[in-house]
């Protein structure tokens, strides 16, 4: 064989070698792709598991509703309903427990906002704000907000001049912004007539944030709450008993949240509320939304 001929035969099996290599990584790269796609498969499904367990909760929780003319020793208290593949976890809240975006005073708004570490200045313009947004006329309180001072802000709206219709347009009063939305948006509400929060309905994150006690001493009252639901409400620090912003009624909305969980980990959550004044009829919702999942909590199982 002479050196013309090796070198040939060196080359072509270069070449092979070269093409078995591309096969290869096409090989390991289709089969990443396959296993990547099954991933994301069984992730959509394991969701979409969660997102049927946490509306099986839902309509759970309006079961009990319809059944149960008397929630007070529901309000509050989490409880888990076991299933094939997971769990759901539901509860239910009265709207009065949440700050009302429609009745609430500017001051109540302004008292609120402080309870969140907003700055005092601050808090009274978003409360003056909030007030002049949902008003019928246009004149200004002192540090609110109408058309011409969204305009001044290089707003393509100005105020709506109408009540609420839903607590996401809070993120249009100006002054608001997406950290302090996202803070307030699970303790207020724009449904019923009821004027301040009544901490019997409260949850426990609004309860600490507005210095209602202190965490131990409002473990405890929860716990009194939830064994006695006519127990009056907890005693408050003289500061928050004369800012004006509880109150003692009741609402006739209520606010169910439920969250699935598969048992491969899925989380998925739900809040709605109804309109208590509408069981007769056939329950009504008013409003439904997926929400983020929240911590771990205490819960007891359906028995």
């Amino acid at each position: 064989m002479n050196a013309l001929t090796r070198r040939q035969g060196g080359i072509a099996l270069l070449m092979v070698l070269w093409v078995l290599v591309m096969f290869s990584a096409v090989a390991v790269s289709y089969a990443y792709g396959l296993r990547a796609e099954a991933r994301m498969t069984r992730n959509q499904l394991e969701r979409a598991r969660a997102e049927a367990l946490a509306e099986a909760g839902v309509a759970r929780a309006l079961q009990v509703i319809t059944a149960e003319r008397d929630l007070e020793p529901r309000y509050g208290l989490p409880e888990r309903v076991r299933l094939d593949g997971g769990d759901v976890v539901w509860s239910v809240q009265n709207a009065a427990g949440l700050l009302n975006l429609n009745t609430a005073s500017s001051g109540q708004l302004s008292a609120l906002l402080r309870r969140f570490g907003v700055p005092s200045v601050r808090a009274t313009a978003l409360g003056d704000a909030v007030a002049d947004w949902r008003d019928a006329d246009d004149l200004r309180r002192l540090d609110g907000a109408e058309d011409r001072d969204y305009l001044a802000a290089e707003l393509a709206y100005g105020a709506a001049d109408a009540l609420f219709q839903h607590r996401a347009e809070l993120q249009q009063v100006l002054g608001m912004d997406p950290v302090l939305y996202a803070l307030l948006e699970p303790h207020v509400t724009v449904y019923g007539n009821h004027q301040g929060i009544n901490l019997k309905y409260a949850s426990r994150d609004l309860l600490v944030r507005i210095g209602a006690g202190t965490a131990e001493e409002i473990d405890a009252y929860l716990q009194l709450r939830v064994a006695s639901p006519l127990l009056a409400q907890p005693p408050l620090p003289a500061e928050l008993a004369t800012s004006g912003m509880t109150g003692s009624a009741r609402s006739r909305f209520v606010v169910v949240r439920a969250e699935g969980r598969t048992a491969g980990g899925a989380r998925a959550a739900i809040e709605a509320v109804a309109d208590l004044d509408s069981v007769g009829d056939g329950i009504r919702l008013v409003d439904w939304r997926p929400v983020p999942s929240g911590p771990a909590e205490e819960v007891r199982d359906a028995g």
